[in-house]
């Protein structure tokens, strides 16, 4: 398998992840109240949540229309998990997007975090990267989140969309996330990553970490 160069933690923070979601250069209702949908996650599918809160506001066209170009903008305002999007929230609105033709930017300004630009005395605002590199790390690792990327068997890895897991997390929970189908049907998977060499077998309760690329098998 070739080499690929993969987002490293502090770009997947600011193209891709976490906060409470917004919208810019995308739907807007000029004049008129805001419109808001409200779905229940079903076991535990927020990528299904998602499409069932667009098509609640008249669909991924609907939503996105007129507007070629549009910018996600999630909140990473903090390293408290409360306080930030569900990056499967953001992954899901990205690829409903994508899928629709539209290119699509994620963008955040900087967090606050105790020891870096936070105090009792309250927040301060930063654009020094000596303090914002290693603070958007820190934010990173407080949430335990990790990235998996995914490889379908005789092609080459997915390294611009990953999936977004909790730190600890199993393949067998991998496999669910991807489809009930390989949760079901899942014998074992190939990973490439940091605790498994090169294409290394594992079962369905390796433990993922951080990147490893998965090729499920079934």
């Amino acid at each position: 398998m070739k080499k690929h160069d993969k987002l490293s933690r502090r770009e997947f923070v600011i193209t891709s992840v976490v906060g409470t979601l917004g919208i810019a250069s995308g739907f807007t209702l000029v004049n008129t109240p805001p419109v808001v949908s409200v779905v229940k996650i079903k076991d535990d599918n927020i990528a299904l949540a998602v499409e069932e809160a667009i098509e609640l506001l008249g669909g991924i066209d609907e939503v996105t229309r007129d507007k070629q170009r549009i910018m996600l903008k999630p909140n990473l305002v903090s390293s408290d998990p409360r306080c930030t999007t569900n990056p499967e929230v953001v992954r899901a609105l990205a690829m409903l997007m994508k899928d629709a033709g539209k290119e699509v930017w994620i963008g955040e300004g900087s967090a606050a975090a105790p020891g870096f630009n936070a105090d009792e005395q309250g927040i301060y605002f930063s654009k020094d990267p000596g303090i914002l590199d290693p603070m958007q790390q820190y934010v990173f690792d407080q949430l335990e989140i990790i990235r998996i990327y995914s490889k379908v068997p005789g092609k080459e890895p997915d390294l611009e969309t990953p999936y977004v897991m909790k730190k600890g997390s199993t393949l067998e929970e991998f496999a669910g996330k991807i489809h009930q189908d390989f949760l079901e049907n899942l014998k074992n998977a190939r990973v490439w990553g940091s605790s498994a060499f090169d294409g290394q077998m594992v079962q369905r309760d390796y433990v993922l970490q951080d990147e490893d690329i998965v090729e499920l098998r079934t």
